[in-house]
């Protein structure tokens, strides 16, 4: 069987094939069916069993390129979640911090109000807005801080921060509203991954193949 003559020949297709035709031969057998020459032939793609394992090498790579991509891609949204979890206790006296800052602010604005007769109902909103600003300058730095806890001594030290000011903390509310917010975030990444990170197409890379040969 290994000293059999192939199907096609060069002299074969050269007989069969006009100077406008087109024809596209996948040759799988082994000795081959088709001589190697007909390739040389304008208008001929021929692809024999080595450019398909060729082709299925080079996918092998793509994908495994991509799958140590989605590795990371993965150990990326773990840390997310991580972060996301632990804000889960922080938020609720952030705002709460926040809440009791303002509340204050307003309420010396409005005890003081009858003090300045001569103040325009302009001039009243500029106090107003300074206070405020005054408020969210003097909690920037703590706010940040409390971000930024990660340690086992969170819980702890939230606590602290709760009792110093005297801060109602509505946790149920706060971890529904990041619930929410994960799951937003949770749809969209398996798209951006998809788009990011398309998958190998043979068929283009059998036809890169042919006109490669000519």
């Amino acid at each position: 069987m290994s000293d059999r003559a192939p199907l096609l020949t060069l002299a074969g297709v050269n007989t069969h094939i006009g100077p406008y035709h087109i024809l596209q031969g996948v040759d799988l057998a082994v000795p081959r069916d088709i001589e190697a020459e007909c390739a040389e032939i304008d208008g001929v793609s021929l692809y024999d069993i080595d450019d398909l394992q060729a082709v299925v090498a080079r996918n092998r790579r793509v994908r495994q390129a991509e799958a140590r991509k989605a590795e990371g891609i993965i150990e990326e949204e773990i840390q997310h979640f991580a972060t996301w979890l632990g804000s889960l206790e922080v938020r609720p006296t952030l705002a709460a911090l926040r809440t009791h800052g303002q509340a204050i602010a307003q309420q010396v604005v409005q005890e003081n109000a009858g003090k300045w007769e001569s103040a325009s109902e302009r001039d009243l909103e500029r106090v107003s807005s300074l206070a405020q600003a005054i408020v969210n300058r003097l909690l920037h730095h703590p706010t940040a801080r409390l971000r930024e806890l990660r340690d086992d001594h969170m819980h702890a030290r939230l606590a602290i921060v709760r009792d110093l000011f005297d801060l109602e903390v509505d946790e149920t509310a706060s971890a529904e509203h990041a619930v929410a917010e994960h799951a937003v975030a949770e749809q969209a990444a398996p798209e951006r991954a998809a788009a990011a990170h398309p998958q190998p197409d043979g068929v283009v890379e059998l036809r890169s193949i042919g006109r490669r040969r000519h």
